[in-house]
């Protein structure tokens, strides 16, 4: 509830208690609120209305950068018709029937009868018996499915991809574990979601996505143990218990609720055989209806763009509807949501497979929000369009494309962790699970190649499996690819692989996910990631923090006079100033060798202003990479050409007996030599690769203290390189990678 702060709010509240009939709601009720238009122009309480700040302005002005007079026209006009139904959802949480609330009479008529589930994938159409397959033919996948669920009964989950934490009984479910902070429970339209200190509702909001419980529903498919269903029975009563339908921050966004109530009809699902899930039947049904309500209700869409919030409200309404064919609302939202689902498909995902928001996490998060869905409307007997079926084809091509040798995903844009349905526990960087997926579904044997993943057994069960087996022997190599419309390009031979950015902002050139990266490279040599990209860290967490690995300087790319390629906008932690209009030039990749040459026009808004131009050269017997870089322009600038460092790796100057630590730097390193730099694995000292910069212009070599993340919330200490100086440009940089080691050669 919202505070009563000052006494002009007391009187009108107490106004409204005293004589009810005047409060706007009890004039909506008595016109119908569903169906009639009403006059809510009452003078609302000081704080429910405030007038814009100028932060607010700033990131108003953010937002509407490059929109057209009539999109601002249809925005303001949406807004507007935001703000007063938030303001009756409000009102009627206010008194004491909140919007959402599931009605009675539904819930009813769903439990008059068994509840019927649709199954989400072909492998799960008999979740016992394919259990009891799994169990056979996989053991290793049931001790992991009941592992996990073993933890989970004694308190310990696992949000994000760290250690498993401990919590104790009942769950502290709007707490944030690391601050300590707790969410009060406020309307979610009143409700201060961002505090901009140390705490991170990212982090509330990863844990009550509920996806432990389908751990729970793995575990119980493989085992029968009643244990597993009980469990599931009082999560979903503490959760409801502590998060009122539209209360606090776990109602905060249609997203949220999407991912959650996907996740709790699939658990529902693989126990729906078990005699103890009865009790939660009565459970389920009421918390789907109120999600479902609460979702089309707050659709994440404006008239400029939409993202993977959109995507994930309207999964969320296709797995209620889709997987609980009995609740009333289901045919209704099912016949909202799915041709907007497609639609949204088709937008969001580039002709070339790559995802619309440039980064790597979230290409492969909106692939797993896909591929859920789809498999699923599959299930319930829904055609899937020819056309989404290949581009999610394209989009596992690009997924595919995008991964290191080793199988893990680089880091480009950004990443936290978000994961749709989890069917296994697995690093932040891990990204061949989703091959075999591919392979089976699309019965391509591109994507062969191993064992089939924990995700491919569940979801496709034993016919899939035995497809499955009959590829393997035909997997592909791995080839060159360039991604135009995503602006990705992954280049691999001789044993090295790299991954290149020459994309724009993402989302429309909003750059929500997107850093200041164009034209930077994650490269794995000799056997290991060498150079890689920063990652993500945070996000309202610390501010300060967020920027930083969103920075030029610690991409593998050039910063021009002390400025990002494109300006962080004041106060906008989810957005990029200008576009840089990076284009690939040429690209072409025979048996030999790869050549790739791009520029980008980032710093064309200097007062002199000035391209980059970068070639890659890489030569795909050897494996050495050669990378020069031009830059046009007519006046005196400052320069840096920067590299990130692994770190698992640390540098040593080829004149130097001793390697550099990054823990021991305490200031910059500066000398005025060029040098030559080997690269070393950091716990064994071999030499992996080595680094040779040369530079038409005197420059300053330094090696900096910087950080990498591979996960969400965790940041590990690194070595940053760089070259840097003053010159009169135009100004050349040639750079030469070399392996020193080969794959067998570098220890695991």
């Amino acid at each position: 509830m919202r505070e009563i702060s000052t006494a002009s709010d007391s009187e009108q509240v107490a106004s409204w208690i005293t004589r009810p009939q005047q409060h706007p709601l009890a004039i909506a009720r008595s016109t119908d609120l569903a169906h009639t238009s009403v006059d809510l122009r009452l003078p609302p309480p000081s704080g429910i209305l405030k007038p814009m700040s100028i932060e607010r302005w700033r990131q108003f002005r953010t937002k509407a950068r490059g929109m057209k007079p009539s999109e601002l026209l249809r925005e303001a006009a949406r807004r507007s018709v935001e703000h007063s139904r938030r303001r009756r959802r409000a009102a009627e949480a206010l008194y004491g029937r909140p919007h959402a609330a599931a009605p009675e009479r539904d819930v009813r008529s769903a439990i008059a009868s068994p509840l019927r589930t649709c199954p989400p994938s072909p492998g799960l159409r008999s979740p016992r018996a394919d259990g009891a397959w799994i169990a056979e033919h996989y053991p290793d996948v049931a001790r992991r499915a009941v592992d996990e669920a073993d933890r989970v009964l004694e308190g310990w989950l696992r949000p994000f991809t760290g250690e498993p934490l401990k919590f104790s009984e009942p769950v502290a479910w709007r707490t944030d574990w690391v601050s300590g902070r707790e969410w009060r429970l406020e309307h979610f339209t009143s409700l201060v979601t961002f505090h901009w200190d140390e705490s991170d509702i990212r982090r509330v909001w990863e844990l009550n996505r509920l996806q432990h419980a389908v751990a729970l529903g793995r575990a119980w498919a493989v085992s029968g143990d009643e244990r597993y269903p009980e469990a599931f029975a009082r999560q979903l009563s503490s959760w409801r218990e502590a998060n009122p339908v539209e209360m606090g921050p776990n109602w905060s966004n249609a997203m949220e609720a999407g991912i959650r109530i996907a996740n709790l009809i699939v658990a529902f699902h693989l126990m729906s055989e078990s005699p103890a899930i009865a009790s939660s039947r009565e459970f389920l049904v009421r918390t789907a209806i109120e999600h479902g309500r609460f979702i089309a209700d707050n659709l994440e869409i404006t008239h400029r763009v939409t993202s993977n919030h959109y995507l994930c409200d309207l999964a969320g309404l296709l797995f209620i509807g889709l997987g609980l064919p009995d609740i009333p609302s289901s045919p209704e939202w099912v016949g909202f949501a799915w041709p907007r689902f497609l639609a949204e498909v088709r937008k969001q995902v580039h002709p070339d497979g790559v995802d619309y928001e440039a980064s790597t996490a979230y290409h492969r998060f909106v692939l797993e929000i896909v591929l859920s869905v789809l498999l699923l409307a599959r299930e319930s007997g829904h055609r899937v369009p020819s056309d989404v079926w290949r581009r999610l084809e394209g989009m596992s091509v690009a997924h595919r494309a995008m991964l290191r040798p080793d199988g893990t995903l680089p880091l480009i844009g950004d990443t936290d962790d978000g994961r749709f349905i989890v069917w296994g526990e697995r690093p932040a960087v891990d990204g061949e699970y989703l091959l075999t997926v591919a392979a089976i579904c699309f019965e391509n044997d591109l994507f062969a190649g191993g064992p089939p993943s924990d995700e491919a057994v569940w979801l496709f069960g034993s016919d899939g499996i035995e497809r499955y087996r009959e590829m393997s022997a035909a997997s592909s190599p791995r080839e060159s690819q360039v991604f135009p419309d995503g602006g990705i390009v992954s280049m691999s031979g001789g044993g090295t692989f790299l991954l290149v950015d020459v994309g724009g902002h993402g989302i429309g050139g909003r750059g929500s996910h997107d850093h200041n990266d164009t034209l930077s490279f994650d490269l794995f040599m000799s056997g290991r990631t060498v150079l890689t990209d920063p990652g993500t860290y945070v996000y309202t967490a610390d501010p300060v923090w967020r920027d930083r690995f969103r920075q030029t300087r610690w991409h593998n790319t050039i910063e021009i006079d002390g400025e990002e390629i494109s300006p962080f906008p004041p106060g906008a932690i989810f957005a990029l100033g200008a576009d840089p209009s990076p284009r690939i030039l040429s690209w072409t990749t025979d048996e030999r060798c790869d050549v790739l040459v791009a520029d980008h026009r980032g710093y064309a808004r200097l007062r002199c202003p000035v391209t980059h131009q970068r070639t890659l050269r890489l030569d795909r017997t050897s494996g050495v990479l050669v990378i020069d870089d031009e830059l046009s322009g007519t006046a005196y600038h400052a320069f840096t050409l920067s590299l990130t460092l692994d770190d698992r790796c640390r540098a040593r100057l080829d004149d130097s007996a001793k390697a550099i630590d990054p823990s021991t730097i305490v200031e910059t390193e500066v000398s005025d030599a060029t040098r030559s730099v080997t690269i070393e694995d950091a716990a064994t000292g071999q030499p992996l690769v080595s680094i040779r910069v040369e530079c038409d212009a005197s420059s300053a070599f330094a090696v900096e203290e910087r950080f990498v993340s591979r996960a969400y919330g965790q940041k590990h200490l690194s070595t940053g390189l760089t070259w840097s100086g003053h010159a009169l440009f135009p100004l050349r940089f040639h750079t030469v990678i070399t392996p020193i080691a080969t794959a067998g050669e570098v220890a695991p």
